[in-house]
């Protein structure tokens, strides 16, 4: 019975083995300093049709101290994760930039899609302009649009935000936001 147990649970660990590897595998894509003022470019420039990520374990992975201006909603399906650089340094700020026309975006981050998994991780949301001016009065940094979807949120700051942080519309009912 023993060498019996044994067997099994050693050919479950070999067949489970290939999905934990795949499950720990991540691909970081840092984005850098010089790249702050392009972030929403990078970022919706690597989703496909729709806004799901070419690679679900992609991991965006912004420098601290810096500061990243937003020219377009990023907006995503599926899963997502942005995390900050090791260090004490302030975290990295998401805030909005001034477009030529004076205006600048609304929202920060939209999230669709049910069953969508997403994570930040030592983000600073900054919802005030470098003009000192509230981005939009109805800004948010996180917007959630459909239902089911889990938002992991940690060690992040939300600030100046003339209206919600964290925005759940109505199609967002059921979601999970830690």
């Amino acid at each position: 019975m023993r060498i019996l147990t044994v067997i099994v649970l050693g050919l479950s660990l070999m067949l489970l083995k290939p999905e934990i590897a795949s499950a720990q595998a991540s691909d970081t894509l840092d984005i850098a300093a010089a790249n702050a003022l392009n972030i929403s470019t990078i970022i919706n420039s690597d989703t496909t049709t729709g806004g799901v990520i070419s690679n679900p374990k992609r991991v965006y992975r912004l420098e601290r101290g810096v500061i990243y201006a937003l020219d377009a909603i990023i907006t995503v399906r599926g899963s997502f994760k942005m995390i900050a650089t090791q260090g004490s340094a302030r975290p990295p700020v998401l805030s909005a930039k001034i477009l030529t026309d004076n205006s600048s975006i609304a929202r920060y981050v939209q999230l669709y899609g049910a069953t969508s998994k997403l994570e930040f991780h030592d983000i600073y949301f900054l919802g005030i302009r470098n003009d000192r001016a509230i981005s939009n009065a109805s800004n948010s940094g996180i917007s959630i649009l459909d239902s089911a979807i889990s938002l992991k949120v940690r060690r992040c700051v939300f600030d100046g935000y003339g209206a919600r942080a964290i925005q759940v519309f109505e199609g967002g009912v059921w979601s999970k936001i830690d």
